[in-house]
């Protein structure tokens, strides 16, 4: 089947000005300049290097937009408040009048190329910039957000769409990242195209280029198959024979992601790991996974890295 989702918990922004695209360029890990062309995926950061939220940038009937999760939205709304009067540059909330869906099944690229329906349909229609098995995103009015652009999809909850995601391994920044903590390179965002390692200075941009130059990543982000125990909620630090390795990200029935130590648990690639955390009442509670490097990755096209 093929999939049509609203993303009801996403925010439009419209920046205008002679400095937007250059004020962007400033804050964000890819090159903005290249969503003149198409629309891109980034990251913004913390001085330090640290993931704040993630976005899509959009450059649509003249216009740049600003894709972004609400959980997202102050952190963002901080920086462009912060830097923003040192430009030349002012934004608007347009999530009254523009939403954000999302397409996937084994025979979305084909109903998107069906030119009976989609040119007749408002809106903007890509490929996600994260990777092909994402599947398609729109840009479309709000009063149009329950029309299907092609009969052929079958509407479903948001829940849905992060679960697909989930199989193939790609992280959601709103569910699986911890603010002012999480490092991109660690849950993989340079193979997602969200960094350009040839354009200029961003914040935070020091500590991603010296870390992936130097080939200094500690942890990436596994699969946990099989699950058993008590599983715990997103951004839990796990432990492993009393020795913090990482951080419990999403859950979907017995199978789970986590970011972990590669050096520790490299070696049990294909075993049952035993891991630990510490609950609010400073209990210890235990469960184990199957460690895996991929769910379902391997039946399509391999993550690229952005240059």
């Amino acid at each position: 089947m093929n999939h049509w989702v609203p993303l009801v918990s996403r925010r439009i922004l419209a920046l205008e000005g002679s400095e937007a695209f250059s004020f962007l360029q400033g804050l964000i890990t890819q090159d903005v300049e290249q969503a003149k062309s198409a629309p891109i995926f980034g990251a913004f950061l913390n001085a330090k290097g640290r993931f704040l939220g993630d976005l899509y940038i959009i450059f649509w009937q003249e216009q740049l937009f600003v894709d972004i999760d609400t959980c997202h939205l102050p952190a963002f709304m901080h920086l462009l408040n912060f830097y923003g009067p040192l430009h030349q540059v002012t934004w608007k909330d347009h999530s009254k009048l523009l939403t954000v869906c999302a397409a996937f099944g084994p025979e979305v690229d084909g109903l998107f190329e069906d030119r009976s329906f989609i040119p007749h349909q408002k809106g903007l229609y890509y490929q996600d910039p994260r990777h092909p098995c994402v599947g398609k995103r729109a840009l479309i009015p709000f009063s149009n957000w329950d029309h299907l652009p092609h009969p052929l999809l079958i509407v479903e909850k948001t829940e849905s769409y992060f679960r697909h995601n989930f199989t193939h391994l790609i992280p959601e920044g709103s569910r699986d990242l911890i603010p002012d903590k999480s490092f991109l390179l660690e849950y993989g965002y340079h193979q997602l195209n969200a960094i350009s390692w040839n354009k200029g200075c961003y914040v935070g941009q020091e500590w991603v280029a010296r870390t992936f130059h130097r080939q200094q990543i500690q942890r990436e982000l596994f699969g946990l198959s099989d699950l058993k125990g008590s599983i715990p909620v997103p951004g839990t630090a796990l432990l492993y024979k009393g020795q913090k390795i990482g951080h419990m990200a999403s859950h979907y029935g017995n199978q789970g992601m986590a970011c972990l130590n590669q050096h520790v648990t490299e070696p049990l690639l294909g075993h049952p790991l035993d891991l630990e955390f510490l609950t609010d009442s400073c209990e210890t509670h235990g469960f184990s996974g199957l460690l895996q490097r991929q769910f379902s990755r391997q039946h399509s096209e391999p993550l690229r890295r952005s240059v």
